[in-house]
């Protein structure tokens, strides 16, 4: 339609018709694929609205899916690259334990990297990843406020900060991946309830001895 409008070209559709079909009938071509031209607004608008429901339904599904954390419990319904869960502790909701994804306040990371003479810890805040239709689906991933410091057997020896704010590392250097989900401000409200209490002991107390 827009070729034909704007531009001296017109399409033959029954020469499309004959490409398809592979045959010689060039009555039937002419009558079907001469309705196509001559409803061709209609036929693109047909074609664009069931591609927007077909989108719409597609986007309502996976709304759903993730609104009622389907993916959790239906194995079929989770993504097919499992990073998310990890990245986001989403993981912690498939199994028995008492920490949850929405009690988890940030997810630390300490990556295991061999380089030619030693192995190195990086760890740090993880602030992102890029996925990868290789590597086992992961391409690299971010640090944010990362330190380092040099493997060893007995775990001794002391971070050092690294200069800068993030640390890109590919996963093609990387030898595991340990995640700490960290709940701070529910270990804060625990202090604060505790000092709560204390101080309403240590209130009564006073108000006993007083009397």
């Amino acid at each position: 339609m827009f070729i034909e409008y704007y531009t001296p070209f017109i399409i033959r559709f029954d020469i499309l018709g004959l490409l398809i079909l592979g045959t010689n009938d060039f009555e039937s071509i002419n009558r079907s694929f001469g309705n196509i031209h001559d409803f061709i607004k209609e036929v693109l608008l047909y074609f664009i609205f069931i591609t927007f429901i077909a989108s719409l339904i597609g986007h309502c599904f996976r709304w759903i899916v993730r609104w009622f954390r389907l993916d959790i419990v239906i194995p079929f319904l989770k993504y097919s690259n499992r990073w998310h869960y990890f990245f986001t502790a989403e993981y912690l909701d498939s199994l028995s334990d008492l920490k949850k994804s929405s009690t988890v306040s940030f997810v630390m990371v300490d990556v295991l990297v061999n380089t030619v003479n030693t192995s190195i810890i990086y760890s740090g805040l993880a602030e992102d990843y890029f996925l990868s239709r290789t590597s086992e689906g992961l391409d690299r991933i971010i640090i944010k406020y990362p330190m380092k410091k040099e493997f060893t057997t007995d775990g001794d020896g002391d971070f050092i900060d690294i200069p800068g704010d993030y640390l890109s590392i590919p996963y093609s250097k990387i030898e595991n991946i340990n995640f700490r989900y960290m709940m701070i401000e529910q270990d804060m409200m625990a202090e604060q309830n505790n000092l709560a209490i204390n101080d309403d002991l240590i209130i009564g107390l006073i108000d006993q001895g007083l009397e």
